[in-house]
């Protein structure tokens, strides 16, 4: 017999994913979206992402992962998803990019995370909420908007600059963002 305890943390694992898929695929970027233009929503993306983020949620559970790490992985999984030629002619610009393979990782790290279930993620989903705060903050800063975001170093400049804001005030990437999205809802 399964374990109750396991059925019960796998059900809410999918539907944080679900819930992080929806978050990360929903761009409201009309020059960069996820798929070509009469596309049909692919079967087996979402599985394969699913995969791949399990994977790293295993090791991220077992053995402290850097930060160095991280950066590697949210290439990898963009990487994984448009080098597989059952994407390529689906998705826009035959890419899986950089800033949604970022916010759907960051993001369920993030749900795991505030459920107790995983220690505090390096990093946090960036978005354009994120964005403007940053950019609210640190005036004159030029950062590229998250559903662009398609270079490994584009999103290192966000973190950084996140890092810099977050630091001076005594948080770290993840307690600020947090804060950030908890003053945001009752505004």
């Amino acid at each position: 017999m399964d374990n109750p305890i396991d059925l019960k943390y796998q059900f809410i694992f999918d539907e944080i994913f679900q819930s992080s898929i929806n978050a990360s695929f929903s761009t409201r970027n009309p020059m960069y979206p996820i798929y070509n233009k009469n596309v049909i929503k692919p079967t087996g993306l979402c599985s394969d992402l699913k995969t791949l983020i399990e994977i790293y949620i295993d090791k991220f559970k077992r053995a402290e992962i850097s930060e160095e790490n991280h950066f590697a992985e949210i290439e990898h999984i963009a990487r994984s998803i448009s080098t597989d030629n059952k994407y390529k002619e689906i998705l826009h610009g035959a890419a899986f990019r950089i800033g949604i393979a970022q916010k759907l990782l960051n993001l369920t790290l993030k749900y795991l995370w505030c459920m107790d279930k995983i220690k505090e993620p390096c990093h946090c989903p960036i978005d354009s909420i994120v964005i403007n705060k940053i950019i609210a903050t640190k005036p004159g800063i030029s950062l590229t908007n998250w559903t662009e975001l398609d270079s490994i170093e584009d999103y290192r400049k966000c973190i950084t600059a996140i890092r810099e804001i977050a630091y001076s005030q005594n948080k770290t990437i993840a307690q600020w963002e947090l804060d950030v999205w908890n003053k945001k809802a009752i505004q």
